[in-house]
């Protein structure tokens, strides 16, 4: 049998555990090892330190946060209120990615696409309508890329930058 390593009261408006991960990223060292989790009531994310003591994060936006994730490079996320938010920062505090503005011009497009939003784009993944890999394109300077390439139709570009991934869709003339 094995018994809790941390538990909390709902007495407070909290109602239901929402499972997380261990941090295992490496942008933030202090929280390594810690356990995030939420509860779904509460809209707060909580910690279990290493030693089974708990910490809670509030002042969050509102949201009833539903679940946990991680990237490639195991930063941590979590979604709530149809937003996806990452864990940043040394006051464990989070971001919404999905507020960053991103601008792909012009789309439709005849043979040139110019990405803004973004100070070093390392990789651009292009995928055709039925999810074809196409190819790769690496260390991308200008932020421009030459589609004159593609014959016309839909793709699915796959942009990594600045530690996040985005994709978008391209109607190519």
């Amino acid at each position: 049998m094995f018994f809790p390593v941390a538990t909390y009261s709902h007495i407070i408006g909290r109602c239901s555990i929402t499972g997380g991960y261990v941090y295992r990223g490496s942008q933030y060292p202090e929280l390594q090892g810690k356990y995030f989790f939420a509860d779904y009531c509460g809209q707060e994310i909580g910690i279990v330190h290493q030693d089974n003591t708990l910490a809670w994060i509030n002042g969050l936006p509102s949201a009833f946060f539903t679940s946990f994730g991680e990237d490639a490079q195991k930063e941590l996320y979590v979604a709530g209120s149809s937003k996806l938010y990452k864990i940043v920062g040394t006051n464990l505090g989070v971001n919404n990615p999905s507020q960053r503005e991103i601008k792909i011009l012009p789309n439709p497009a005849y043979d040139f696409i110019q990405i803004d939003g973004f100070e070093h784009i390392s990789q651009v993944f292009i995928f055709d309508s039925q999810g074809k890999f196409l190819k790769t394109i690496n260390d991308l300077t200008g932020n421009t890329i030459d589609i004159k390439d593609l014959i016309s139709g839909v793709y699915l570009f796959q942009v990594h930058a600045d530690n996040l991934s985005y994709s978008f869709k391209l109607l190519k003339k």
